[in-house]
């Protein structure tokens, strides 16, 4: 890891890539053996690796003094991690939706295994920690990326589903999600909560920019905001044809798969067009 984090910051990191990979495989064991102690040592792995990397980022916010932990992409994608693993353990305690996790903690060891392949960038500020604007804008915009991660999940499981049911071969699956109704709507909960954090994020982050030095001259044509407003269009169309015409099921979905197609243009690629004065995320 960066020389930057100490020993034990290292180790949980470590610790907690090992138990989300531990975790995915017994998860996937539960989904296709339905194996009840597979489910049950998943949610243990998932719970213990959530603790490690919660503890990574509770010690960078006390050495930040910081309420958003996050100064690079490495530590946003722990971040967003983190929010994925919390709610598909919350989804499974609240609402018993057991198959949310196994569908989740795959995602969860890639982002966690392409965490560390962003590690050799410098750990420099991209924005004052002590800026309560810019702090919030940050992590509002990463919760919404989680948000509209999950309504990918969830679309995910609404295809596999429908593609079930339509060719009248109920599968391993079947048994073990919710009806396709239930799928759908909490697509549209989470989509909806993602693009109210995600425009509430924006909104603190054009506050903020004008607070940094020299921040407010370069905004306009940073590749990261042009796309972010893209994203922001597109679920905005999704939610709007969801409450006005109908558009709910395989359409809704292919919609927000584009929308997540966006997301991860905008994390990962932003940068590759040019740069600007986000650093990351």
């Amino acid at each position: 890891m960066n020389a930057s984090y100490t020993l034990p910051q290292t180790a949980l990191v470590t610790l907690g890539f090992l138990m989300y990979l531990l975790a995915a495989v017994l998860g996937m064991g539960h989904l296709v053996w339905r194996s009840v102690e597979a489910a049950r040592f998943c949610r243990l792995l998932a719970g213990g690796g959530l603790l490690a990397h919660g503890s990574f980022l509770l010690v960078l916010a006390l050495t930040l003094h910081s309420p958003v932990p996050v100064t690079t992409r490495f530590e946003s994608l722990i971040f967003v991690v983190s929010i994925l693993v919390l709610a598909s353990l919350l989804f499974d305690a609240l609402f018993h939706l057991r198959a949310v996790t196994g569908f989740v903690l795959p995602l969860v060891t890639v982002l966690s295994a392409g965490a560390a392949g962003v590690l050799s960038l410098d750990r420099q500020a991209g924005f004052a920690a002590e800026d309560l604007y810019l702090s919030a804008h940050i992590g509002l915009t990463l919760l919404s990326y989680a948000a509209f991660t999950l309504g990918f999940i969830f679309g995910v499981m609404y295809l596999t589903l429908e593609r079930q049911l339509k060719a009248k071969r109920m599968g391993w699956l079947f048994d073990l999600l919710p009806p396709l109704e239930v799928v759908d709507r909490l697509s549209a909960r989470v989509v909806e909560s993602g693009f109210a954090l995600l425009t509430v994020g924006i909104a603190l982050g054009l506050v903020g920019t004008h607070r940094v030095q020299d921040a407010s001259a370069g905004w306009r044509v940073d590749p990261k905001v042009l796309l972010s407003g893209i994203t922001w269009i597109l679920y905005l169309v999704t939610i709007l044809l969801r409450r006005s015409a109908g558009f709910r099921g395989r359409k809704a979905t292919y919609l927000t798969v584009l929308g997540f197609v966006f997301v991860l243009f905008t994390y990962f690629g932003a940068n590759l067009l040019g740069a600007g004065f986000h650093q990351f995320g």
